[in-house]
Formats: C-alpha cells, sequence, structure tokens
C-alpha cells in the first residue's frame, strides 16, 4: 500500500511540473541582428522610443531650469516638448556624438559619454553650431524620464 501511495504521489509531483520555455535575451523584435556600435553596445538604437527630460542649462554665466520634454521617434527624429527635430548620434571614438537640432538656444553639438542612455543621465558640455564654430558653450543636464 505504500508503494503504491508513494508512486501516485511521483507521478501527481511529476505531472503538476511545467516545463518553462527559455527566451532568449535581447532578441531584436525584427527577427534580425541586434545593430550595435563599433564597440559592440546598441546604446545608439536603444534611444529611440525613450522620452527625456532637459531640466537645467548653463552658459556659464547664468543657469536657466527647465523642464523640457524629449521624445525621440526614431533613430533621426525627436520632438522637443511638441515641436518636431532632427537629431544625430553616432559613434565618435570612445565617446558618442549627438547633434540636436531646433532647442530654444539652438543646434546643440558635443561630445557625450557612452553609457549615459544605459545610466538615464546626461551631463555635458555642448556647443550652439546654429552659426557655424563661434556659437556659445553650454552645459546641458537631461535625465531618461
Amino acid at each position: 500500500m505504500k508503494a503504491i501511495l508513494s508512486l501516485a504521489i511521483a507521478v501527481i509531483g511529476f505531472s503538476a511540473c511545467e516545463k518553462e520555455e527559455i527566451k532568449p535575451i535581447n532578441k531584436p523584435p525584427y527577427g534580425g541582428v541586434v545593430q550595435t556600435d563599433t564597440l559592440g553596445n546598441n546604446d545608439i538604437d536603444s534611444i529611440v522610443g525613450t522620452t527625456w527630460m532637459l531640466y537645467k542649462w548653463s552658459n556659464g554665466f547664468q543657469t536657466t531650469e527647465r523642464s523640457d520634454t524629449l521624445y525621440f521617434i526614431n533613430s533621426f527624429l525627436y520632438m522637443y516638448n511638441s515641436v518636431r527635430s532632427n537629431y544625430q548620434l553616432t559613434t565618435s571614438g570612445s565617446q558618442y556624438s549627438l547633434i540636436l537640432e531646433g532647442t530654444p538656444i539652438g543646434d546643440l553639438s558635443g561630445l557625450v559619454p557612452r553609457n549615459f542612455i544605459r545610466f538615464g543621465e546626461l551631463n555635458s558640455e555642448m556647443k550652439d553650431i546654429s552659426n557655424g564654430q563661434n556659437g556659445i558653450n553650454y552645459q546641458v543636464w537631461l535625465k531618461k524620464l
């Protein structure tokens, strides 16, 4: 009787277990290869679909607190509050080059750390390139929402 009871418990125990399907991490939605930059990071692509807040900028003389929203639509368009503009995020040596066109203080360009998207924080110097290379330098603070 004990043998039958033990066998019944074992059968019930094994049949109650479900096999869990193992799913790959970072599987691209389009079924292809995850696009990466030259160092093997996929951060350039991961900015698409994210929302950031530009909460401060400074030109060295005056600091301005802001609460502007930046939403990155695709690999070249973003919304600054409700205004659609172009941006570029490209590899530049050991950093990224970021250009944000159409901000209230001009078209900003600067080198930014590669890990800013992953950490959700950016504090970098960017230059207004609206009028060529003689533009004003700004310290810009952004935070991922």
